[in-house]
């Protein structure tokens, strides 16, 4: 009885820590993000050893060569699970697709992987948001 209670104190403690982390990461996180007010900020959630998100990565290198106002927020998924978390949520991306990468948040749109053919979206998308002038921050929607 008495390894009972033990069990279920120390169950009870790794879940307050646990939640504390998450909580004070998804307090704290956004502080850290340079944000351009006059530039279309996208959010890129990334892995490491992740193809895709190499592949993501070097047409991320093309579009910031390729258009002035753009500003890619490239965000490790794993340290940054509560702008992630909270970016999932807004966008009410399906469950099954929570937690792959790569990510993209561009204006009012997510893009879950990446391929050529996503990479064409997501630059009209880039384009829809200079025409727009106003594209919203995704972590404003």
């Amino acid at each position: 009885m008495e390894s009972k209670k033990q069990i279920i104190i120390y169950v009870f403690i790794i879940l307050l820590v646990f939640f504390g982390i998450v909580f004070y990461n998804s307090k704290n996180s956004n502080s850290n993000l340079q944000i351009e007010e006059s530039a279309v900020n996208i959010y890129y959630f990334w892995v490491q050893g992740c193809s895709y998100c190499a592949a993501e990565s070097i047409w991320i290198e093309e579009m910031e060569e390729k258009y002035e106002s753009i500003n890619f927020l490239k965000l490790e998924a794993n340290k940054n699970s509560g702008i992630f978390l909270s970016l999932l949520e807004k966008f009410d991306v399906s469950l099954n697709m929570r937690g792959s990468v790569p990510a993209t948040f561009i204006g009012d749109k997510y893009f879950i992987g990446f391929n050529q053919e996503i990479g064409e979206e997501m630059e009209e998308k880039i384009k829809e948001c200079f025409e727009e002038e106003n594209c919203v921050n995704p972590l404003n929607k």
